[in-house]
């Protein structure tokens, strides 16, 4: 998923009234046709311990840490996949406070402060909230937004870098929200393809 933030006056939050819900455009922030790879963050969805993993996630291995898809373990092979569009100081890793310590050994590359850890598990939505706000105090609030689930598994990164870059670009430009769409699924798997949400 990639989210375009934006500034919006406090005045706008939990107004009615005729501009209640009204978003403002963002401002252009390359010139024309420029299709270079826009500044972009990701936040990383790292909670939970994968109970229906069991036995092989633990509280003390989560499934964040496993290894299930390559050698890395799952969270790892997600930032690392993500690198060199967006480095792992422009990565925001969302947990919980129980898994937190173990999810912080697998990834050495992720500055601390770049770990925002919530006291009990939220959910998506929450982290997504927390994630984007961070992204918009830390960098320019119109800085595009790669949302993306630790334990995502990429057969060919390099495509998924260039989708996420395209789709960067497509929502700078204006474009609609851009996401995922299952593409193929059966029991227990589904195979996911880009396009416009």
């Amino acid at each position: 998923m990639l989210i375009r933030t934006m500034a919006l006056p406090s005045e706008h939050f939990g107004a009615s009234g005729p501009t209640s819900g009204v978003m403002p455009q963002p401002r252009e922030a390359r010139a024309p046709g420029d299709q270079s790879a826009p500044p972009l963050w990701a936040v990383v969805f790292a909670g939970g311990i994968g109970s229906r993993f069991w036995p092989l996630a633990t509280p003390s291995a989560p499934k964040p840490v496993l290894a299930l898809v390559g050698g890395r373990p799952l969270v790892a092979e997600t930032v690392g996949r993500l690198d060199p569009l967006i480095p792992a100081d422009r990565v925001l890793v969302v947990t919980s406070a129980d898994i937190a310590p173990a999810i912080r050994a697998v990834l050495p590359s992720v500055p601390a402060r770049n770990f925002l850890v919530e006291p009990r598990p939220m959910g998506t939505a929450a982290a997504l909230a927390w994630g984007v706000s961070e992204v918009k105090r830390r960098a320019d609030p119109h800085t595009p937004v790669c949302a993306i689930h630790s334990d995502l598994a990429a057969a060919f990164p390099s495509l998924l870098r260039d989708a996420v870059r395209r789709c960067a670009i497509t929502a700078l430009s204006g474009g609609a929200p851009v996401g995922l769409r299952r593409a193929l699924a059966f029991r227990n798997c589904a195979r996911w393809r880009a396009g416009l949400s």
